[in-house]
């Protein structure tokens, strides 16, 4: 990770080396990837759900996914 770190779209954390690069945020668990940066409301490919409830499971868990979904 670089000084210049990316925030993840679903936590805010600066945690990913650029936007958009499929790579897994260290604090909530969200794979970035393009579709969900262009469409929020759109299901990602890469995670099964949307951004919107990646936040809004950030804001319950403090995870992009529920626990019982992350293994938690």
């Amino acid at each position: 990770m670089t000084a210049t770190a990316e925030p993840c779209p679903a936590c805010g954390r600066p945690t990913l080396e650029a936007a958009g690069r499929e790579q897994v945020c260290d604090v909530c668990g969200w794979q970035d990837d393009p579709v969900s940066r262009r469409d929020a409301e759109a299901n990602s490919p890469d995670n099964g759900i949307s951004l919107t409830q990646a936040r809004w499971n950030v804001k319950q868990f403090g995870l992009a996914f529920p626990p019982s979904e992350a293994g938690v």
